[in-house]
């Protein structure tokens, strides 16, 4: 038996919305530096209390402008500068309650030093390359992965389970949502 792989691909096209899209300008003159930064692997952290509780893991821009990649338990959201009103959500209709855990570890780990209370601190959040939504729907499970220039997302599905259950829906600020996207099983099927 084979396992199915739907894949997706995001391209953040909007400079504004590109994970890591920092020019190279006079202020940063290293040659190569944008490719060499573009090239690196998305990290995501889980949320530790640096995000919204609702939020399971996030990326950074390498920017330093806020989180502009927010996982939820059904939704990713894009955010531009940190700006939650002006995200662009991507919605998983009818998604179960998954279990959301990091894959492939990275080296790096993340430290916020918000305020002068060693307490409240976050040190050493671990980062990982990749985000897994077990069980997403049955028989179905979703990565979300990329480089700094592209996020990209795939449902893994199992032998015998439909791809049918399988929807997504769009929301850009001041518009409601949007069906964009449902795979069909079967004959026939798109």
């Amino acid at each position: 038996m084979k396992t199915t792989a739907i894949g997706m691909l995001w391209l953040l096209a909007q400079p504004s919305l590109a994970i890591g899209a920092t020019p190279v300008t006079p202020g940063n003159p290293v040659p190569g530096a944008e490719s060499t930064i573009l090239g690196l692997p998305i990290a995501f952290e889980p949320n530790q209390g640096q995000s919204d509780p609702s939020v399971k893991f996030l990326a950074h821009d390498l920017s330093g402008a806020g989180p502009t990649l927010l996982l939820t338990a059904d939704s990713a959201i894009f955010q531009a500068g940190g700006n939650r009103d002006s995200a662009i959500r991507m919605k998983i209709v009818g998604a179960r309650e998954a279990i959301v855990s990091g894959a492939d570890p990275l080296s790096g780990r993340a430290n916020y030093f918000i305020g002068n209370v060693p307490n409240k601190w976050i040190t050493g959040a671990p980062t990982y390359r990749r985000v897994v939504y077990g069980q997403i729907y049955s028989g179905v499970d979703l990565f979300f992965y990329g480089s700094q220039r592209q996020l990209e997302y795939d449902f893994v599905v199992a032998p015998g389970a439909g791809t049918d259950q399988i929807a997504l829906e769009f929301r850009e600020p001041g518009h409601g949502w949007t069906r964009k996207a449902i795979w069909k099983s079967g004959p026939g099927a798109g």
